[in-house]
């Protein structure tokens, strides 16, 4: 893109940003004259603003849920189609998955309950991403078994 055309979106922007018979001109004309900074610089200000908000509220919401559950809704799927017709669980690629979304559920479930607390805990998004993470990756003590094994196998007896 040469530079005349982005001058001219940047001339149309500007006229309507000065144009005072538009809805947003006297709000625009109040910050211009109180801050010394341009209606374009301030619109500009406000749009990144307005696109970090989403990104880092939102978007990290959605980058979280979304790594959380694809490649463990694959593998889960995966596991599932290579032992049909037999599915026993004795294979601890089993448990892994199960356990993971088991663990996953727990996560969605309290979340939605507490998330007026969970607000209020820095970072929460990439800590509850990281933890996820951890509980799907392809290692041998991964968090979905070291949870399965220390918690759930000495909780019960089974008969």
């Amino acid at each position: 893109m040469d530079t005349s055309k982005i001058n001219l979106v940047i001339d149309v922007i500007d006229n309507a940003l000065n144009d005072d018979t538009m809805l947003w001109y006297p709000l625009f004309s109040w910050a211009e004259k109180k801050t010394g900074v341009s209606r374009f610089r301030l619109l500009l200000v406000i749009l990144c603003v307005i696109s970090l908000n989403i990104l880092f509220k939102v978007g990290l919401i959605f980058i979280s849920n979304t790594v959380s559950f694809v490649y463990p809704a694959y593998q889960t799927i995966k596991i599932l189609e290579t032992q049909w017709p037999l599915w026993t669980f004795s294979n601890i690629q089993s448990i892994q998955w199960l356990m993971y979304w088991m663990i996953y559920s727990v996560i969605m479930i309290l979340e939605q309950s507490l998330k007026f607390i969970l607000v209020l805990v820095p970072f929460y998004q990439l800590i509850k991403a990281v933890f996820l993470v951890w509980c799907f990756l392809p290692i041998k003590n991964n968090g979905s078994i070291f949870i399965y094994s220390v918690y759930l196998i000495r909780s019960h007896d089974y008969d």
